[in-house]
C-alpha cells in the first residue's frame, strides 16, 4: 500500500511540473510568431515605400515597352539619387482634362539645351542615337529649348505618336513629382528581368 501511495505521489508531482513546462513552450512559440509577423509587416511597409508596380496601357514606348507589360518602379530613385538621361519614368499628368500615369524616357536634364530638327535630336549640340526608338526618327521641331531647373525633358520611344515634352499639353516634368523610375519587368515572362538602358550618355 505504501508503494502504491508513493507511486501516486510521484505521478502527481510529475504532472505538476509538466504543466509549467508546456506553458513555457507555448509562450516561446507565441513570441516567435509575433516576432515573425512583425518582421513581415515591417518588410511589407518598407517595400511599399520603396517599390511600386504599374502596367503599360498605351503604345508610346514601343518597341521597348508594350501594352500590358507589368513593371516595377523604384519610388525613391530621385529622393536618394539623381535622374540620368535614358531613365524610364512614371509620372502623373493631366492630359485633355484627365489625370493619368504616363511612361516616358528622360531625354534632357536640368540645364540641357534640346534641339529637334530634320528628324534628329541634339542635346547640348550633340546628335543623339535613336536606334532604340521605333522608327529611328523624332518628329517635330524644337529650337534650343533649355530645360528649367528641377525639370526633365521626356519623350516616348515611339516618337511619331508619343505625346510628350514636345507638346505643350505635357511639357517638362517636375522631378519631385516623378512617381518612380522603372527598374524591372515582371511580365511577359519572356522579357522578365531588368530594364535595358537606352538613350544615356555616350
Amino acid at each position: 500500500m505504501d508503494e502504491q501511495k508513493q507511486e501516486n505521489l510521484e505521478q502527481a508531482a510529475s504532472e505538476r511540473t509538466a504543466v509549467p513546462a508546456k506553458k513555457k513552450k507555448d509562450t516561446v512559440s507565441n513570441r516567435s510568431f509575433i516576432i515573425a509577423l512583425t518582421i513581415v509587416i515591417i518588410l511589407g511597409v518598407v517595400l511599399n515605400v520603396f517599390i511600386g508596380s504599374v502596367r503599360v496601357k498605351e503604345t508610346s514606348m514601343l518597341p521597348n515597352f508594350v501594352e500590358n507589360d507589368h513593371l516595377l518602379i523604384n519610388k525613391m530613385a530621385y529622393k536618394l539619387g539623381e535622374p540620368q538621361r535614358g531613365d524610364v519614368i512614371i509620372f502623373r499628368k493631366t492630359v485633355f482634362g484627365t489625370s493619368e500615369n504616363l511612361i516616358k524616357r528622360v531625354i534632357g536634364l536640368p540645364g540641357d539645351t534640346i534641339t529637334i530638327k530634320n528628324d534628329q535630336v541634339y542635346i547640348n549640340g550633340k546628335k543623339q542615337d535613336q536606334s532604340y526608338t521605333k522608327d529611328g526618327i523624332t518628329t517635330g521641331t524644337v529650337s534650343n529649348f533649355k530645360v528649367p531647373e528641377g525639370q526633365l525633358y521626356v519623350m516616348g520611344d515611339n516618337r511619331v505618336v508619343s505625346l510628350d515634352s514636345r507638346s505643350q499639353d505635357i511639357g517638362t516634368v517636375t522631378i519631385s513629382k516623378v512617381k518612380g523610375k522603372v527598374i524591372f519587368r515582371l511580365t511577359p515572362f519572356s522579357k522578365f528581368g531588368t530594364i535595358p538602358h537606352y538613350g544615356g550618355d555616350e
